[in-house]
């Protein structure tokens, strides 16, 4: 039984990944915690019997689930580095220092590290770089991200993502790459990318219906990473290892 710890229980993600933990039948949810002056601290989590901390540290787990802000990644990345916990994240908008010390701790604990925990975006991310290879330079190339009011990055993680992917592939400068970012109401996740080379337009997208997507994609990814090497891993490594079955 692998024992998932959940910080970030009162956000958007964390709820939807306890919630796909407690689905399981290989896992346990061992911990969730919200930041500490929550009202949900110290209250039962959903219809079971765990109590709501005020940190994860002092609990035991073998793998932690985090979607929290960049600055609570990095506190509970310093916590899985001591206590050689394995680690599985989709924020975004981490800074360079950041990504760093998700590179140095992945010497010592195995991390999965995601812009999109969605299996569907990560197969999305394989399409497009394979249509790319087939563009001529005369194809120019936009990127668009649309998700709800609420969402601080802009454009998210995922969108920038995909403009590393296809300027690896075709090898423009990034700026070469129009990106456009839209925020408003309760959109979940869009994004696009269009080919247009001045005759005829060929538009690949992909469309979110619901969030537990992305909390199935890390529950995959947990049970993935656990009991793997150190080493900072992606959602790529994830799909292309595994053959892959709903939670």
């Amino acid at each position: 039984m692998i024992k998932i710890g959940v910080p970030g229980i009162t956000g958007r993600m964390g709820s939807a990944v306890a919630q796909q933990a407690l689905a399981t039948t290989d896992m346990q949810l061992s911990v969730v915690a919200a930041r500490p002056g929550n009202p949900l601290v110290g209250a039962k989590f959903a219809n079971t019997d765990l109590i709501v901390n005020d940190t994860i540290q002092g609990h035991k787990f073998d793998v932690l689930i985090d979607f929290t802000l960049p600055a609570g990644v990095m506190e509970h990345l310093r916590y899985c580095q001591e206590h050689n916990i394995a680690m599985v994240t989709g924020t975004t908008g981490l800074s360079d220092a950041d990504q760093k010390a998700i590179c140095l701790a992945a010497t010592k604990i195995p991390i999965v590290l995601g812009a999109n925990m969605s299996i569907g975006v990560n197969i999305y991310f394989n399409i497009i770089a394979n249509a790319a290879k087939l563009m001529s330079k005369a194809w120019d190339i936009s990127v668009s991200d649309k998700h709800h009011q609420h969402k601080k990055d802009s454009p998210s993680g995922t969108a920038k993502k995909m403009t590393q992917i296809l300027s690896e592939v075709i090898e423009p400068r990034v700026k070469d790459i129009e990106v456009t970012s839209i925020r408003e109401g309760e959109t979940i996740g869009e994004h696009s990318v269009v080919f247009d080379n001045g005759s005829e337009v060929i538009e690949i997208s992909h469309v979110a219906h619901t969030r537990d997507i992305y909390a199935q994609g890390a529950i995959i990814a947990a049970r993935w990473v656990y009991g793997k090497q150190p080493g900072l891993y992606s959602m790529q490594d994830v799909i292309t290892t595994l053959n892959v079955q709903h939670c």
